[in-house]
């Protein structure tokens, strides 16, 4: 009882007076290697285990930079030689220079201020060679877009930003189209018909035709592909760490694209080329066209007159008095041709006379033909 009661004044005491103070500090350093030869093997044993699981995530790591570098120094020799070939191709063709790019090395400062985007403020900005519209990617690819650059930081706003876009296609077959952000992380490939060819697992990296980015940066893969309505429903995830990357390069042309044409300044061909006049058949064409229907037109005729003639000469020798008047008959057949050549001429138009009224002009007397009475004899 004289225990308890003795412990409760000293709290008391020292509650109010603060007499065990210095007793407190005096004790603590004394015992203070005490506690750190205690709490030694525990001390010891988390130490090693940190340190073991470092050194093995950094041979990992190392192991892995090894084989990145291998591989990359392989693409490097092969790029070397694609650059040469496509120098002297384009020597060889007289072509301009590809497209020569700048960069920038930078890193992320902090988050935008606004909360309903997605932006990032660099620490490298105009003073740096930095221009709105230049690309910004990590080692995995394109990451964003510079938006504003100030003289010493820039503002880039990410791929997932509701309000980006950036002109792509598909690296497998060249297709073309638009990404955009979704506000949540995702991008989405809109505005592809239906039947175009779009796969998943299809990378998608930057086209150049916008006039801004530098082409052939990778920027997406493909997730997944739905039909829907009139277009494609694409879904997509970003290949670079857009929302934790640090280290960052802005990339931009060296050279601005030339400006498009102005469309008042065309020239525009005459309307005789614009619209095509109408076949019109040659003479030579007329010609054969007209002797064709007029060799027709006289071959009904002369069909038509050759059986008068045999009928005329069929009556002749049914009536015995007209024996004596076969020099009618006669001058009738010498009459006959030349019906058929009046009938000729009237269908033909030609310049080409028929034989039987050459002759008759000339005075020559034709060739009569045989009567049925002479043919009977």
């Amino acid at each position: 009882m004289c225990y308890v009661v003795l412990c409760l004044l000293m709290l008391v005491a020292d509650l109010h007076y603060r007499y065990l103070e210095m007793v407190r500090h005096t004790l603590s350093v004394v015992t203070y290697p005490l506690q750190v030869i205690a709490a030694a093997p525990a001390d010891l044993a988390r130490s090693a285990s940190t340190y073991f699981g470092t050194l093995v995530s950094v041979q990992a790591e190392n192991a892995e930079l090894r084989r990145k570098e291998v591989e990359q120094a392989q693409q490097l020799l092969r790029f070397a030689q694609v650059e040469r070939e496509n120098q002297e191709l384009r020597n060889l063709l007289g072509m301009a220079q590809s497209v020569q790019s700048r960069a920038v090395a930078a890193e992320v400062l902090y988050d935008a201020p606004d909360p309903f985007s997605r932006k990032v403020i660099l620490n490298r900005g105009a003073a740096d060679g930095i221009e709105s519209g230049f690309a910004v990617l990590d080692a995995s690819g394109v990451i964003g877009q510079a938006t504003r650059a100030y003289p010493a930081q820039t503002e880039v706003t990410l791929l997932t930003d509701k309000d980006q876009a950036i002109a792509i296609k598909v690296a497998r077959n060249g297709l073309r189209g638009v990404l955009f952000g979704n506000g949540d992380g995702s991008l989405e490939l809109r505005f592809i018909p239906i039947g175009s060819d779009v796969e998943v697992g299809d990378e998608l990296i930057t086209s150049g035709l916008d006039g801004v980015f530098v082409p052939s940066l990778p920027v997406a893969r493909v997730t997944s592909v739905t039909p829907a309505d009139a277009f494609l429903r694409i879904q997509c995830e970003p290949l670079g760490h857009v929302e934790r990357a640090t280290q960052v390069l802005v990339l931009g042309r060296a050279e601005p694209a030339p400006p498009l044409p102005d469309p008042a300044s065309a020239i525009e061909p005459p309307l005789e080329q614009l619209v095509p006049p109408k076949p019109t058949a040659t003479p030579g064409a007329q010609d054969k066209d007209s002797s064709k229907n007029k060799s027709k037109d006289a071959g009904k005729t002369g069909n038509g007159a050759a059986p008068a003639a045999n009928s005329e000469g069929a009556q002749a020798p049914a009536s015995p008095q007209a024996t004596p008047d076969k020099p009618k008959d006669k001058g009738k057949a010498k009459d006959k041709p030349k019906g058929k050549n009046g009938a000729g001429k009237k269908a033909a138009s030609s310049d080409k006379k028929p034989a039987a009224a050459e002759a008759a002009e000339a005075g020559e007397k034709p060739t009569e033909q045989p009567n049925a009475d002479s043919a009977g004899r």
